[in-house]
Order: structure tokens, then sequence, then C-alpha cells
């Protein structure tokens, strides 16, 4: 038999009663025989091969698509026939470096199954994926872990120029296209466009492809939302972005579009017991996202409990079943967790988990109070527990919170990632929790590490959070018994927490950050209080020198 395609739409010679199955990309290539399994063919990857799909953009059978995929290896995809040397170079680096670094605790079947399947049909994947792996080895080899070669940092920045410029150009067709095979193909790009812009610092341009995105996305969900299958492809690609919008939220970076598709995907929340650390983490992040939706109506209506009407009673009914959410899945993680410990890489994960679930049970208990600062007065325990987690971390960890290097000013992007990790919670912590010793040992936290995930940045955030809280304290702590002198590793004890915590009235209420576009030491901040903003520039120094107003 030749390497005749199967028969099109149209029906052709080869198709008589029920529809025939076609092989895998993968071993339509290598010509072997599949085995036809979807979404990924299993004789691909348990050879370590990444299955090159059935043209990944067509529905699976829904009824054979609940197999887990994340739990497949990224593997040993085959390369487009017209890859040049130099880009098998940088695909290698992407499928050994990049794919399994950069996914975080959490790992996405985006980064193990899907960017490979559709790298390998859709140029514009193609070229981001080019993009994406030159950016990544060339802030770690070539420009900051080994000692810059200017000629190969060029040759670098050239070659991600190059495709960069490349995969726009294909991009701009795909998003005019009203097709969803087009849609689904620049939603992908635009995944690894963000990736690629918070590893380069221009975090302005990283939110203009997460924008448009969202605008592709929303426009692909209400297209299917009359369809009662779920397309396991899709929802690969909403976890994604879900992921990337988790972040800006919980950094108050503000943006104009929001996305209603991220409480479309189907979360079992009476589950008793975690089978894996992604489920427990699922769970996780389906709440976070209902608590920005209820944040955003108590926006909208201007909520508070001493204008309370009756039409905003299911406000206060959608933060109660939050709560009990919360509380469930606390008891399935307490009931899992000699399970989950025994996992791999469970320990740093499982701190992950607990101090996300402690800031959401902080954020829903405060929620309808958005302007009553004191309402955190009542979290103090939160905090502290969120302090120690990230104290172990501190301690026994070295893959979330490597250690700062003097021999090198820049950040340790080796150790960094796009996912959630540690950093949002503390950050959260030195901005709302008043209690001196806490929020001050939060900062230091930050100063003791250089570390990226997405759009937290470690030094950034130790320098933000450092400028809010002394033009906050404004220094009322001066004259108390506020024992600042603490070591890193040793949690607040009864004694710091006898100190009372910042008056109401010194309290900011909202804070915004405009994150830098490039690479620069400047950071816009901007903080109200009562209805007055004001806003400073913050310096970013490598070790925390004092900002500026």
């Amino acid at each position: 038999m030749t390497g005749d395609s199967p028969a099109d739409s149209n029906g052709g010679k080869r198709r008589t009663g029920r529809t025939k199955a076609k092989p895998c990309r993968t071993c339509k290539i290598r010509k072997v025989k599949c085995d036809e399994r979807q979404p990924v063919c299993y004789r691909c990857i348990s050879t370590g091969r990444a299955c090159g799909g059935y043209g990944i953009w067509e529905r699976p059978d829904p009824g054979i698509v609940s197999r887990n995929v994340s739990d497949s290896p990224p593997t040993m995809a085959c390369i487009p026939v017209h890859a040049t040397p130099k880009e098998i170079e940088y695909f290698d680096w992407f499928k050994y470096r990049t794919a399994i670094k950069i996914p975080g605790a959490f790992a996405l079947p985006f980064w193990k199954t899907l960017i490979f399947q559709a790298s390998m049909s859709e140029p514009v994947v193609w070229h981001a994926l080019m993009t994406l792996s030159s950016v990544h080895r060339e802030v770690i080899v070539d420009g900051s872990l080994l000692g810059r070669d200017n000629s190969r940092f060029v040759e670098g920045e050239q070659f991600a120029l190059q495709h960069y410029n490349k995969a726009i150009q294909h991009l701009q067709s795909h998003l005019s296209s009203q097709q969803k095979a087009s849609k689904r193909s620049a939603l992908v790009t635009c995944i690894v466009f963000v990736c690629a812009e918070y590893f380069r610092g221009y975090f302005q341009t990283a939110q203009t492809h997460l924008q448009n995105g969202l605008r592709v996305l929303e426009e692909l969900r209400g297209e299917t939302t009359c369809e009662r299958t779920s397309d396991v492809v899709d929802d690969w690609i909403l976890a994604a972005f879900s992921r990337y919008r988790l972040q800006m939220e919980l950094f108050k970076y503000t943006y104009t579009h929001t996305c209603s598709s991220f409480h479309n995907l189907e979360i079992e929340m009476s589950v008793t017991t975690f089978q894996s650390i992604e489920e427990a983490w699922k769970q996780l992040e389906w709440m976070l996202n209902s608590i920005f939706e209820l944040n955003e109506l108590v926006r909208q209506r201007n909520f508070s409990h001493e204008t309370l009407e009756d039409d905003q009673s299911d406000l206060i009914a959608y933060q109660r079943q939050l709560r009990l959410d919360l509380a469930r899945w606390r008891k399935a993680y307490q009931t899992s967790r000699e399970h989950l410990h025994n996992l791999e890489r469970s320990g740093q994960t499982e701190r992950i988990l607990r101090i996300h679930h402690a800031m959401a049970s902080i954020m829903v208990d405060t929620c309808l109070s958005p302007d009553d600062e004191s309402m955190f007065d009542s979290c103090t325990e939160r905090f502290i527990c969120i302090i120690k987690d990230g104290i172990d971390m501190y301690r026994f960890g070295t893959q979330y919170l490597p250690k700062v290097s003097l021999m090198t000013r820049r950040k340790h992007l080796s150790r960094s990632i796009v996912d959630v990790g540690w950093i949002a919670p503390i950050y959260y912590t030195a901005l709302k929790c008043r209690v001196h010793r806490i929020r001050l040992h939060a900062v230091r936290l930050f100063h003791s590490v250089s570390h990226r995930e997405g759009i937290y940045d470690s030094r950034i955030c130790a320098c933000v959070a450092e400028a809010l809280v002394k033009i906050e304290e404004d220094g009322h702590f001066d004259d108390l018994d506020a024992t600042d002198d603490f070591q890193l590793t040793s949690p607040p004890s009864v004694h710091d927490l006898a100190t009372p915590p910042l008056p109401k009235n010194f309290r900011f209420e909202e804070v915004e950050v405009l994150l830098p576009d490039g690479p620069t030491e400047n950071v816009a901040v901007r903080y109200r209080k009562g209805q007055k903003w004001k806003e400073i520039c913050v310096f970013v120094s490598d070790y925390g020198n004092a900002p500026t107003r």
C-alpha cells in the first residue's frame, strides 16, 4: 500500500459501513501498525514518543477521552520534515528542558501532549515553539548561568526574532479566521507567546497576547456551549489559559477582558479523597476562579453589609457555598494526605496546595467587606500557616526556593516556571496581614531567593511589598516593642504577636502594580486609601535597595 491519505469527509472507496479509524501521524510516518487509541496512541507513548495525533483539531470520541493523558511523558515527538538542523537543535532543547521544567508543580496536558502534536502540523505553533525554546535557552545558558557568549547570544536573539516574526505573520490569518481549527491554533500560539514574554520580562506584551487569546477563547467556547459532549482539546487549552488568568487575578494586575469560560469545566466537588496532586489542585483552582467571580460581583454591585439589600442575598449564599467547598476540600486533603505524601514530588507540592488553600479561605472570608481592611485581623492564624509553609520550603526545598547566588546579579531563570507556586500567597500575606512581624517575614523570604513564577518575580515582589509596607506603616511600629531582628527559619512567636496590628486608618484598601515591559528596573505602583489614589515608582534592585517615591 502506498502513502495515500485516508478518504476525505466527502467519502471514498475505503469507507463502507461505519467510519474506519485512521492511524496517528507518528505511526503513519514510521509505517507501523497503530492501536488507534484516542486522544493519543498508546504504542507511541509506550515507546517514549509523543503521539502525532489524528489531526488534533478533530473531536476525539467522547467515550474514550477519559484516560489521564497528563500521566504520559512529554517525550520524543516526531520532527517536521521541513525542520532545519538549527531548528532540530532548539526543538531538542524544548523537549528535554523547556517542556519539562517550566510547567511547574501541576503539569498540564498542554505541555505534555498538545504542544507537540500541534507543532507537527501547524506552522504557527512550530515557529512559536522555536521562539520559546530559544528565549528559554538564551536566558539560562547564553545569558546568565554560564557567562554570556556575545556571538552565541546574538545568534540566539536573531533566531528567536526570526521565528517570532514568522509566527506573528501566521497568527494574523488564524485570528481573523472563523474556522474552529484556526482558532485553536491561535490559542495554542498565544499560550506559548505569553510564556516566552514572561521569560523575557515583557509583561505588558504578555498581557496583550493573553487578552487576544481570551477573546478568541470566548468566541470558541461560545460556539460550543450548546454541544453536550466535551472536547478534550478545548479543555486542555482552557486549563492553560485558566492558569495564566489565575496569576493575573492574584497579582491584582489590571486587565480589561474577563472570561466566563473557566466555569464551563466540570469539576466534581463531592469527592472524599484525592487520587493525585493534580486532582487536588484542579478543585482548588476552580474554587479560586469562583472567588474571583464573587469579587467581581461585589465590585459591580458596590456591596457592603451596611447597605445589604434583598437582591444581594445571593452574594452571601455564594460566599457560604464557597466556605463549604473549601471545608470539603480540606477534609478530602486530610483524608488523602498519606496517599499524596507517598507520591513522587509530593513534599513541596503539598505545601503549595496548603498555602493556596489558606489564602483562598482568607479571600472568601473577607470578600464581602472590600473596604474594611480590619477583616484581615481575624485571619492571623492562617497568615502564620502561610509563613510556616514558606519557611519549610525555604529550609528544605531547593526546587521552589533557590538561594540567591552572589556570583550573579541576574535572576535565576533556570529555576523559574510559568506555573503557580509559592510566591502569590506570600505576596498576599505581605500586603494584607497587618501584623508587623508576619508581613516583615514575608518580605524577607522574597529577599532570600531569586525566582520567577510566570508574572511573579521574587525580586519585584520583594521590593514592591517592602515599599508598600514602609509607606503604609509610616513609622507606626518604630517606637513599639516590635522585634525586627529574627532568624528567617524561626516562625513568629507569641511575643511577636503581642504587638497590636496596624490601626485601620493607616491601611491601604487597594493596590495596583504596573509591571515593566522590558529590561527596566522601575515598577509603577498605585495604592488607594479611602477615595484617594497615590502613585509611587519602585526601583527594583537586585538585593532590595530602598525604593524611591
